[in-house]
């Protein structure tokens, strides 16, 4: 069997030495210069005995590091590089089980040996920083040091630039789904290298809206069809089964494509939790015998409470509503969604301090001035990176747009402060109060943003820095700022009304029939000036 690679690598060189020690000389050379072909020079980095370097490239990518050495002097045989990969400064720089750090999923703390006159790469992790130790006592001769970029060779079509931040945000969030886009959409690119349904959604609906329809979008639900054969809970949790109901509808509204293998395992994921789903309204997974790790996951922060088990309640609503409503499929699957969000649609569970269990209760119209009074409390502390678009959305569309975009302003924009070049895999903005940022060492006392916090399977160092489930940001600019909603599969009609909120608001929108282009202006008196340009297949409807 033969596959053929089909993603680009780019070779960069680091943008700065961060430190050097030992005795190293003409260190600098390796930012200025790396060839294709390891040739014998005499412009060389040259370190004589033990010591380390540590290199910043910049920003977060996926890939590999590439050493070309030239001759030796008293070559040994043995171990003779250290490589650490870090997505921050203090990560690179840290030993395996301190602050959490860990080689799970892909290795990023190696030793390995190289000769004289070679040319070789090692990794396949997600990195912006690497330290490289020299182990023995010889004189090394570095020709050039790069970092292997990997990614698919796609363009990013989609464009927002509106009032603050939002565009370097949006930016930030669309190179974050970038990385993630390797051989299947991951979740992280560190540890996540795995197609996990329930952290699909959000990335889908970012990659459709920025991307465009993009063939690893289908191809990851289809891999998701394939490798597991319903009735199974996916990835062994029963909530996953929910987000693929989501994540289907949501693609075939983006990208009009009824891909049949699909649309069956929709169907019968909803034939699943109808006979999970009590007359009474209640749930119950374990009734239908399949093998689950837990049956009440609902996201990180939460988990393990009772709490969790309220949200899954609220996510299964939010997800059945949507089908019934959305009506963007063949009528008996709008009646088996309808039937079942009937028994559960009067049932009501208490109210939690989870603002992303209010926010799904909110978006089901279930109490939801109190709601609301739950996620505004605070601002951006206790929010979940993974539920923003759920937070952001249940207010805008409510009427508290202004609380949206500070609070979106807020959140992602700490982590912008800290040197974020992605965004991350949960982020507490409680953990900025006198920590350093990700590109520098902390000193004066200050906490080590990375390694000092986190939790569940976050923990410290372990903690990614780039999670394409971070991503839902992109759809809420889409949706509710520049007020694009959907109104037929595949963009046949749609319906727009930006935020009033705003100052000004504009954005590309890829859809199957070409780009669409929105620009918003609201005056002083909340009236909008929209100028848009759209391709002729595209209906505007009222």
């Amino acid at each position: 069997m033969i596959i053929k690679e089909t993603r680009v690598k780019e070779y960069i060189t680091p943008i700065r030495i961060v430190e050097t020690n030992g005795d190293i000389k003409n260190s600098e050379v390796l930012t200025k210069i790396f060839e294709r072909q390891n040739f014998f020079k005499t412009d060389l980095c040259t370190v004589k005995g033990k010591g380390y370097i540590v290199l910043d490239f910049g920003k977060e990518i996926y890939g590999t590091i590439r050493i070309q050495t030239n001759r030796f002097s008293d070559e040994k045989k043995n171990n003779n590089f250290r490589i650490r990969f870090g997505e921050s400064l203090t990560e690179a720089c840290c030993e395996l089980g301190e602050k959490g750090s860990t080689n799970d999923h892909s290795t990023r703390d190696m030793e390995i040996y190289m000769s004289s006159n070679s040319d070789m790469e090692w990794g396949s992790t997600g990195f912006r920083f690497v330290r490289i130790d020299f182990l023995v006592e010889q004189t090394y001769r570095i020709s050039g040091i790069a970092a292997g970029f990997i990614h698919q060779d796609i363009e990013k079509k989609g464009e927002f630039d509106g009032d603050g931040r939002l565009k370097e945000i949006y930016d930030t969030a669309a190179y974050t789904l970038f990385l993630n886009m390797q051989n299947s959409i991951w979740d992280g690119i560190k540890r996540d290298q795995h197609i996990w349904v329930g952290d699909l959604y959000p990335e889908i609906l970012g990659i459709m809206l920025s991307y465009g329809n993009v063939p690893i979008v289908e191809e990851s639900l289809l891999n998701i069809v394939s490798h597991y054969k319903l009735p199974v809970w996916y990835n062994d949790i029963p909530t996953y089964n929910i987000w693929f109901i989501l994540c289907v509808n949501d693609y075939v509204k983006y990208s009009g494509k009824y891909n049949p293998l699909l649309i069956s395992a929709l169907e019968q994921n909803i034939d699943l939790f109808d006979r999970c789903v009590t007359e009474n309204g209640e749930m119950d997974f374990k009734g239908q015998n399949l093998y689950f790790w837990v049956d009440d996951f609902f996201e990180w922060p939460c988990f393990g409470t009772e709490d969790s088990k309220i949200g899954i309640f609220y996510l299964l609503k939010y997800a059945l509503k949507k089908i019934a409503e959305e009506k963007l499929f063949d009528e008996k699957i709008i009646i088996k969604a309808e039937n079942v969000y009937k028994r559960i649609k009067h049932t009501h569970y208490p109210f939690t301090k989870v603002k992303s269990i209010e926010a799904l209760r909110v978006l089901c119209g279930e109490n939801v001035s109190e709601g609301l009074r739950t996620i505004e409390y605070g601002g951006a502390k206790g929010c979940s990176v993974f539920f923003m678009y759920f937070i952001l959305k249940a207010l805008a569309e409510n009427g508290k747009g202004k609380v949206a975009l500070k609070i979106a302003e807020d959140y992602y924009g700490a982590m912008l402060d800290c040197g974020a070049t992605t965004f991350w895999e949960n982020f507490d903005i409680e953990w900025v109060k006198d920590s350093c940022r990700i590109d520098e060492f902390p000193t004066d006392g200050r906490k080590d943003i990375h390694g000092d916090f986190g939790a569940n399977c976050y923990t410290g160092f372990r903690h990614s820095l780039c999670h394409g489930w971070s991503c839902g940001i992109i759809a809420f600019l889409v949706e509710d700022i520049l007020g694009i909603e959907v109104k037929r599969a595949g963009f046949e009609a749609v319906q727009i009304n930006p935020m009033q909120d705003i100052t000004s608001a504009k954005g590309v929108i890829p859809t199957p029939f070409g780009d669409m282009k929105v620009n918003a202006n609201v005056d002083k008196n909340g009236a909008i000036m929209l100028n848009l340009v759209k391709p002729k297949n595209i209906e505007i409807v009222s």
